[in-house]
C-alpha cells in the first residue's frame, strides 16, 4: 500500500492494491490482495473492502510508503516523485504465512527493497507464475526525491514469468548498454511488457514482438494507477488462457476504461 499526495493535494490511497479492485470488478474475476500498511493507516485502507470479487488481507507494518507526486502541467503521463517513507519488506516467512493457492501471483513493489530475492524465489519454487512491476527494479529505497538506477540484483529476474516496465523504467535499465542490448538481457523472462502510457504496450514473448493499443486513448486525465490496472487485467487474461498479446490488449482496454471514468468524474 501507499499514501500518495498528487499535485500538492490531500494524502490519498495509492499503490497497486488501491487500483487492482477496479480490474477484478470490471472483469468479474475473483482474487486476493495481500497488502501491508502501518497500523495507524489501516482504517484508511480498510475502506477499500467491499462485497466484490476480491478479498483483502492486511499485514501490519512499521510504516506505510508515502509519495509526493507532481504531474507536469495539470495532467500528464510524466511525473516527479518524492519518497517520504518506506514500507514493509516482504520475506520468505511472510510468503509462507500467506498460504497462497492461486497459480498466478503479482508482486507490486513500490521500491527495490519491498521484496527480497529469496521471497520471490520461494513463490516461483512453489510453482506460482510470478508477475513483477519493474518499478521495483529501478526505484532506489532512499528518502527524498525519488532516484532511479539499474543496480538491482539480476538473480531476481530468474524467478519471474512476467515483467512490466514503463518507458521511464526501460530507459533506466537501458542507460548503460542501449535499449536493444538491455532487452536482450531480459529475453529469458517468458513475458516482457513494455508499457507506453495511454498509447498501449509492446509485448515480447516466445521470441515474438507485438504492439497493442487500447480501443480508446484517454487524454487530459491524471494517470496514477493505470499501469497497475493494466497489469492486473493482463494477468486475469493470462489466467483465463488468453495469449500474451490478447491479454495485453485486454489490459490496455481496462486501463483506458478506468481513465475514461476518472475523466468523466465517475
Amino acid at each position: 500500500m501507499a499514501l500518495d499526495r498528487v499535485n500538492r493535494g490531500p494524502w490519498t490511497r495509492g499503490g497497486c492494491p488501491t487500483f487492482a479492485p477496479y480490474a477484478f470488478a470490471r472483469l468479474q474475476a475473483p482474487g486476493v490482495i495481500n497488502a501491508a500498511c502501518a497500523e495507524e493507516d489501516l482504517a484508511t485502507f480498510r475502506a477499500l473492502e467491499s462485497d466484490g470479487p476480491v478479498a483483502f488481507r492486511f499485514k501490519r507494518a512499521a510504516a506505510t510508503t508515502r509519495f509526493d507526486l507532481d504531474y507536469s502541467g495539470e495532467f500528464s503521463d510524466t511525473r516527479s516523485m518524492v519518497l517520504y517513507s518506506i514500507g514493509h519488506s516482504w520475506s520468505e516467512e511472510d510468503i509462507d504465512e500467506l498460504e497462497i493457492d492461486s497459480e498466478w501471483v503479482h508482486l507490486a513493489p513500490l521500491v527495490r527493497t519491498d521484496f527480497s530475492v529469496s521471497a520471490v524465489s520461494r513463490l516461483a519454487g512453489r510453482g506460482h507464475r510470478v508477475g513483477y512491476d519493474g518499478q521495483g527494479l529501478v526505484r532506489v529505497p532512499q528518502l527524498g526525491e525519488l532516484k532511479l538506477d539499474a543496480r538491482y540484483d539480476p538473480e531476481m529476474l530468474r524467478h519471474l514469468t512476467v515483467l512490466k516496465l514503463s518507458e521511464d523504467e526501460t530507459a533506466v535499465v537501458a542507460a548503460e548498454d542501449g535499449r536493444e542490448r538491455a532487452l536482450e538481457r531480459l529475453s529469458h523472462i517468458p513475458e516482457l511488457l513494455l508499457t507506453h502510457g495511454s498509447r498501449g504496450a509492446e509485448v515480447r514473448s516466445d521470441g515474438t514482438l507485438s504492439q497493442v493499443a487500447p480501443d480508446q486513448v484517454v487524454a487530459d486525465v491524471q494517470t496514477t494507477g493505470a499501469g497497475d490496472v493494466f497489469m492486473i487485467a493482463y494477468l486475469i487474461g493470462r489466467a483465463r488462457d488468453l495469449a500474451p498479446e490478447a491479454a495485453a490488449t485486454l489490459g490496455a482496454n481496462v486501463a483506458a476504461a478506468m481513465l475514461a471514468e476518472r475523466r468523466s468524474g465517475r
